[in-house]
């Protein structure tokens, strides 16, 4: 078992921090002076010191017990005594030693009481105020005992901590001779600089909560006004200040020390000591003040002098806030004390975060080790009781670790021979291995091996750990290796079961280390060719080798698909989808190539026959399209030759009066002009259906559903005049855009609509709209007319189905219309509509573009 770290001061080492923070015989005197004056106040300071604590999570959580509070605030009342008894030395410095001792055997981490040695100084402050005279030396007297008391205790806790890390007997003795050999060597200031910029960006510190940190200092917006007015107010004076306090530590310190300084040292410590007074925010304070933490410890700084130089610095501010006239000392200097000690708070953490770092990975990596340890460790002590186990070893003996603490070796191996020379080898020191032997564990026999170790060789060494017995399970060995050979038989069989080409080769010179026999059955080659130098590429088809030697030159990626073709010995050529996996070394340099070669020659045959069947499907499909809109053009005619026959009478009309003269020359301009409007409106409509007719590949583009719509209404306007339809287009231009083919959607849409002038009858309504259903969107065309009979809304698009009378349809309008929806990954619906008449909605993609006005099919 470890001992409790017990802190105890020298003479010496009480004598030169007194010295450096000042506290002689005057100030004990003027300490002795200030009991009486604080006496008074003790009961209420301690009740409202505790009450503070206690509006803390962290702090209230060691005051749960009533009865430990009390007892913690009759320890605080005579604490608060102690600080104006006016004797400093090694009895008083040893009851402050157990105060940082029993913080870190509790947990309470520095930053609280730190904080509260901060309340301490913020609560006495003002008391002194109601003195006559003499608030500076009071004060100054204070301050420098109190941070007397922070140093211990802080470095207490500090080497407390260190103490407890290090838990492991060699390591820990190494590492303590490591840190002997340091200080030999004066360390050099880009030196220290480098390190310290290192160990900042490893450091494991977390993201601290200033916003708790404040609070529990008591920081508020009135402290930082009164920081900006300390800042105005000293002025140059706090600069040289900071550099006389920069030359005082630097003459306290050790010769080796000293050797780091020059002036980009001061300018740093004025830099910091500016930033008490600036504007704080967590990005901006704390990696200074971590870095600075860092620093201090590789510098190899005694916690306790850090805290007394914080002190003289304090002290330089409070004279010069008491010698400028018109300034409230007390609550300035209370304000500046909070941020200091704040941000003493950070500096520590860091400090001693750093110096544990080493211990810390020492005893993680040595605990990572030992559980990692496939052996059993026994760790004994000098009556041969478990005083420890590591987890393989509480399983090869089938017991919890709780169980083994403190069980006789006796108990845990039942064997005689093993119990007497492990007593021979505590009183020889000498090693015992290879120890095989029989025992009975649970329900079945074991077989094992031991080692037995002395932990030390000397026998004067006192040490609670005696002896250390390692464990095998040589009958676990034994199904181990039975295991591995089953194993490799199961992948053997399901190598060779496989169908598909399984090979194994070296990296770097392509040769084939293993195949299986059916590399032979498919490709005719037997395998004592497949192991030849360079065979592998040389059955690649010559098409294919350049590519596949590139895939394998270069870096290789862990995993690579592809396709080849390989050649058989009878000449015939394989489609092989092939992948494979590289196997790499220790150093992650790549070692074998391990593929499989799966034959497609077959599924590259139908892949073929698949695609030319699709192309002469989609040839077929294009031809029934077409008829398609041949049967519609017959539809459109009598139509479209009484939408030509109507401007074509005008014309002849205006044209014959013309030329026998019977136009008068005012109103010759008028028949011209009525010529031009009839012969365009005839090209606009022959053009339209030459347009709808023609035969046109297939183009996808963004399309305005505005203008599709628009151009087939203009298709059936002479039926729709003819029959007096109205048609109403409720789409607006630009608003709806579609990505499809513009003359297949126009098709689509004259189908739609000669279907719904049929049904309309004379002076019906039609009406066009749209509607979104993302990622689609349906060109929905509705009509008031009696609507589709139950019974054929399920075969409406089958081919050749039709209602209407024979000659007036192929009963393939809407099922040509169906294909064109698919085509665009879009679909076709049919509804009645409960007002009357029935709807169509054809839903195409949308698109994200904006259509081509440029597009030659759109003018």
């Amino acid at each position: 078992m470890q001992e409790p770290y017990r802190p105890a001061p020298s003479s010496r080492a009480t004598d030169e921090r007194l010295q450096f923070l000042g506290i002689d015989a005057e100030e004990c005197r003027r300490l002795r002076a200030l009991g009486p004056e604080l006496e008074r106040a003790r009961e209420s300071f301690v009740e409202g010191f505790y009450a503070h604590l206690m509006r803390f999570e962290d702090t209230a959580g060691f005051l749960r017990d009533p009865e430990v509070l009390e007892r913690l605030k009759v320890k605080q009342g005579e604490y608060f005594n102690a600080l104006t008894c006016g004797s400093y030395g090694q009895d008083y410095v040893t009851d402050r030693l157990r105060v940082g001792t029993v913080h870190q055997q509790i947990g309470l981490e520095p930053r609280w009481y730190i904080g509260a040695y901060c309340g301490y100084l913020c609560g006495l402050l003002p008391r002194l105020r109601l003195q006559d005279g003499g608030f500076f030396e009071a004060c100054r007297a204070l301050l420098r005992v109190v941070f007397y008391d922070m140093g211990w205790a802080l470095e207490t806790y500090s080497q407390a901590r260190r103490h407890d890390l290090a838990s492991i007997q060699e390591p820990a003795v190494e590492l303590q001779l490591l840190e002997a050999e340091q200080p030999a060597r004066a360390p050099k200031l880009a030196d220290i600089e480098a390190e310290t910029q290192r160990l900042v960006e490893q450091l494991e510190l977390g993201t601290p909560d200033l916003g708790a940190r404040e609070a529990f200092l008591g920081l508020s917006p009135q402290d930082s006004a009164n920081l900006e007015l300390c800042a105005n107010q000293l002025g140059s004076r706090l600069e040289k200040r900071v550099r006389t306090w920069a030359r005082a530590l630097e003459a306290s310190l050790p010769e080796t020390q000293r050797s780091v300084h020059n002036p980009r040292f001061s300018s740093q410590a004025l830099e910091f000591f500016q930033r008490l007074f600036a504007g704080r925010s967590e990005a901006s304070v704390l990696p200074s003040r971590v870095r600075l933490g860092v620093l201090v410890q590789r510098l190899g700084w005694e916690l306790w002098r850090v805290v007394a130089a914080m002190a003289r610095f304090l002290e330089g501010v409070l004279e010069d806030l008491c010698e400028t006239s018109g300034l409230d000392a007390p609550a300035l200097f209370c304000s500046v004390l909070k941020v200091a000690c704040l941000d003493l708070g950070l500096i520590i953490d860091a400090a001693i975060s750093t110096s544990e770092q080493p211990l810390r990975a020492l005893k993680d990596f040595a605990t990572s080790v030992v559980e990692s340890v496939p052996s059993g460790l026994l760790l004994l002590d000098h009556d041969l009781r478990v005083i420890s186990a590591n987890a393989s070893g509480a399983r090869l003996i089938e017991r919890s670790l709780p169980e083994l603490a403190g069980m006789p070796l006796a108990e845990v191996l039942p064997v005689p021979r093993i119990i007497e020379l492990a007593r021979r080898v505590q009183v020889t020191r000498t090693p015992q291995p290879n120890l095989f032997f029989d025992v009975t564990l649970g329900t079945r026999k074991r077989l094992f091996r031991a080692t037995i170790s002395p932990l030390s060789t000397d026998p004067g060494v006192q040490s609670p750990a005696q002896l250390l017995v390692v464990l095998e399970d040589l009958s676990e060995v034994e199904r181990l290796q039975t295991a591995v050979l089953e194993s490799e038989r199961r992948f053997e069989n399901l190598v060779e079961g496989l169908d598909a080409i399984v090979c194994e080769a070296d990296a770097h010179a392509m040769r084939c280390l293993f195949v299986n026999d059916r590399a032979v059955d498919i490709l005719g080659y037997s395998k004592a060719l497949w192991h030849g130098d360079g065979f592998f590429f040389g059955i690649i088809h010559p098409a294919d080798r350049a590519r596949i030697r590139g895939l394998f030159s270069g870096a290789l990626p862990d995993y690579q698909r592809y396709e080849c073709r390989l050649m058989s010995a009878d000449g015939r050529t394989f489609w092989f989808q092939s992948s494979t996996r590289v196997v790499r070394d220790i150093l992650g340099q790549p070692k074998t190539l391990r593929s499989i070669h799966t034959d497609v020659t077959a599924l590259k045959a139908a892949e073929a026959a698949v695609a030319e069947a699709h192309k002469k499907l989609r040839g077929e499909q294009a031809k029934l399209v077409q008829a398609e809109k041949l049967s519609s053009i017959g539809m459109l005619a009598a139509g479209v030759a009484h939408e030509i026959n109507n401007p074509l009478s005008g014309v002849l009309g205006c044209v014959k009066a013309l030329r026998a003269g019977k136009v008068p020359k005012v109103r010759q301009d008028e028949y011209f002009t009525t010529v031009l409007d009839g012969l365009e409106r005839m090209q606009r409509t022959v053009k339209g259906l030459l347009d709808f007719a023609r035969r046109r590949p297939t183009s996808i583009m963004a399309l305005d559903a505005h203008e599709a719509v628009v151009a087939s209404l203009r298709l059936i306007e002479p039926s729709t005049r003819r029959k007096r339809v109205q048609v109403e287009c409720q789409l607006k231009p630009g608003g709806l855009i579609l990505h499809a083919d513009r003359a297949e959607v126009i098709q689509a849409l004259v189908n739609l609509l000669l279907n719904a002038v049929y049904a309309v009858g004379d002076e019906g309504r039609i009406t066009v709209s749209a509607q979104h259903d993302p990622p689609l969107a349906a060109i929905c065309v509705q009509d008031d007319g009696p609507g589709i009979p139950e019974r054929n809304l399920a075969r409406i698009c089958d081919p050749f189905f039709t209602t209407k009378p024979e000659g007036h349809g192929t009963g393939l309008g809407l099922t040509v219309t169906l294909s064109i929806a698919r085509a665009h990954g879009g679909r076709l619906e049919f509804a009645n509509v409960e007002t009357g008449g029935a709807m169509a909605r054809l839903f195409i993609p949308v698109s994200r573009r904006k259509p081509d006005v440029r597009d030659p099919a759109r003018r």
